[in-house]
């Protein structure tokens, strides 16, 4: 008995090859997706986090202030790490070290920016090596002998020496330096910070440079004196100086 299956009429007969290779084209398909799409894949996922991750710079992990300090002092590190780090130290020593040997003066000035301590501070006043950083030195001292002996340094920068005078308080000692001092401006500097009553009408009435005594006349504020020096003042911008004070209504 013929055992030969039964074809639709018009139906044609499909060769075992083409069933191979119809196959063979799947296989080959799957292959190149997954030579091609899953590893593009895979680099875009990696992109991804590269990309989204929060940076971390150096100063950020390090905690210690002794790695803080290493950490600011290399100069194999990029500036802004280095800076970072300063920005973070506390100990008065460390800063102080950085403050004069970092071998960056953007470092150095920002080591002295974070320095509190007073003996430090005035000992860069007086022996740092750039302006900038003995100015800045200068604006957190309160140290009187440091001011003093920073206004009177003769070689010393005028805006360093007047932002000395600046931080003072002590009216003796602005006192002398209104006297005593090589540059008028700076005198006129160290009137202007006096509030001794007494010693700004002895400025006033006696001193040898005419401006100095009109700002010493202006500082004043006590009645008696003003219309004393109104009245005998022996040069007139003195005496026309302590006139409008009297008529200058207080507050």
């Amino acid at each position: 008995m013929d055992k030969t299956p039964m074809r639709l009429t018009g139906e044609t007969p499909v060769p075992q090859s083409a069933h191979a290779t119809e196959k063979m084209h799947v296989f080959t398909k799957q292959m190149l997706r997954n030579l091609i799409v899953v590893p593009l894949a895979a680099v875009a996922g990696w992109l991804f986090v590269c990309y989204t991750k929060p940076s971390t710079s150096p100063a950020s992990v390090t905690t210690s202030q002794a790695g803080l300090h290493r950490l600011a002092q290399d100069s194999g590190v990029d500036i802004h790490s280095r800076l970072a780090a300063a920005e973070q130290l506390t100990d008065q020593d460390l800063l102080a070290d950085l403050a004069k040997t970092a071998n960056d003066k953007r470092v150095r000035h920002a080591a002295t920016q974070q320095l509190t301590d007073q003996n430090h501070l005035a000992d860069l006043a007086q022996a740092a090596n750039e302006t900038a950083q003995r100015l800045t030195a200068v604006n957190k001292l309160y140290h009187p002998a440091t001011l003093v002996a920073v206004a009177k340094n003769l070689n010393e920068d005028p805006a360093v020496r007047l932002a000395a005078i600046g931080q003072l308080t002590d009216q003796t000692l602005l006192a002398d330096l209104a006297k005593t001092l090589d540059d008028n401006a700076l005198r006129i500097a160290a009137v202007k910070q006096m509030t001794d009553q007494a010693a700004l009408f002895h400025l006033a009435n006696t001193d040898r440079h005419e401006p100095l005594r009109q700002t010493a006349a202006e500082q004043l504020t006590d009645h008696t004196l003003l219309a004393e020096l109104a009245e005998n003042a022996d040069h007139p911008l003195v005496r026309e100086t302590a006139e409008k004070k009297l008529k200058t209504p207080t507050e």
